[in-house]
């Protein structure tokens, strides 16, 4: 069955923000059960994505039903996510590890190269901090650009 757009939009909406950390599987979850607790009659995807066990079953299911959505093929929905999920206080870090579970290694937008080199760079510095006041000795590999 066919969605309609939007309902398209949603689901890509929320495959951006899951992507990113801005919502939890458990928020993302909660969008949906409103979203069917104000239809008369709810599409089954939306049902499927409500009833979801795991976050993976759940992007599965809101990835399928997002194929081709422009949202999932321009990097600025996921730059406008990642900026609202930093402005909430997340760790840089944690969300340049999400960008690299969106885009394969080397694969992601040449505009995130800075921005996840930087965010690359401060955990390096942060894992060698810890490495000396431990004593452990640096093998000299590091931490480098993702």
């Amino acid at each position: 069955m066919a969605i309609n757009d939007d309902e398209r939009d949603l689901a890509a909406a929320l495959v951006v923000a899951l992507d990113v950390g801005l919502l939890s599987a458990i928020d993302a979850i909660r969008v949906i059960d409103r979203e069917v607790a104000a239809r008369t009659s709810a599409s089954p995807w939306l049902i499927d994505s409500a009833l979801a066990k795991t976050p993976e079953d759940l992007l599965h299911i809101l990835r399928e039903n997002a194929a081709g959505h422009p949202m999932l093929e321009e990097v600025w929905p996921l730059f406008e996510a990642m900026e609202r999920t930093l402005a909430t206080g997340a760790d840089p870090i944690q969300v340049a590890g999400r960008i690299k579970k969106v885009y394969p290694h080397g694969k992601w937008p040449k505009e995130l190269d800075q921005a996840l080199y930087r965010s690359w760079n401060s955990l390096e510095r942060v894992l060698l901090g810890r490495s000396e006041r431990s004593g452990g000795a640096d093998d000299g590999k590091g931490v480098h650009q993702p």
